[in-house]
């Protein structure tokens, strides 16, 4: 139980009653500062011909526009887990054609990046009162197996990507590094864009740094 004061001045002032606030601790937290070589630009079917006939292409925008974020606790180290993050970045391109025209397409890059941080070695069940169900003769819902999980929060912040060189290179020849499949990609970062990622299309290749 906590008992909440009634309006006890906080420093000496009157003016300022005391007020209980619920907030999450920091357990641990990392920065870093990594450069991301020759990730290879996925693009829908509506956009690949414009890439195919390209004489050469460069960055006009990269932004990331999702995280996918998700924890595994660590054998034989009580109290730490392993972050896995998967970012997606927006890209636009601008493509010079034989024809002299420039064409403005999007596409879209992953990265995954792991870390290992700290949590708290917490390992209970969770359960808190609920002020709509007060009574003492349990309802349905208060019987319900529902409890809390009791895995940290992670928060990730990221800084606004800067494009450093664009590759634009045959489909045949081996380059780059590529951890996204059209099949993997979320419904929410497909909605983004117009038209729909294939893997099998196109003659040739785009990779950002």
């Amino acid at each position: 139980m906590v008992e909440r004061p009634q309006n006890r001045p906080l420093c000496g002032k009157p003016s300022d009653p005391v007020c209980c606030i619920s907030v999450n601790k920091i357990f641990d937290s990392a920065r870093d500062k990594d450069c991301l070589e020759d990730i290879r630009v996925h693009f829908c079917d509506c956009y690949q011909d414009a890439i195919d006939h390209a004489n050469a292409v460069r960055c006009k925008n990269v932004e990331v526009i999702d995280t996918n974020i998700s924890l595994e606790s660590v054998p034989f180290n009580r109290g730490f887990y392993q972050v896995n993050i998967r970012f997606y970045f927006c890209v636009t391109l601008e493509c010079c054609m034989c024809s002299g025209k420039s064409v403005e397409v999007t596409g879209l890059a992953a990265y995954d990046k792991k870390i290992i941080l700290y949590g708290s070695e917490k390992n209970v069940a969770v359960f808190t009162s609920d002020p709509r169900h007060n009574s003492f003769c349990p309802t349905q819902k208060d019987l319900e197996c529902s409890t809390e999980p009791t895995l940290p929060t992670v928060s990730v912040e990221v800084a606004q990507p800067v494009a450093l060189d664009v590759k634009l290179m045959d489909r045949c020849r081996p380059f780059g590094s590529c951890c996204l499949t059209a099949d993997s990609i979320p419904e929410t970062v497909c909605c983004r864009f117009e038209g729909n990622f294939t893997d099998d299309i196109g003659s040739k290749r785009v990779y950002i740094t």
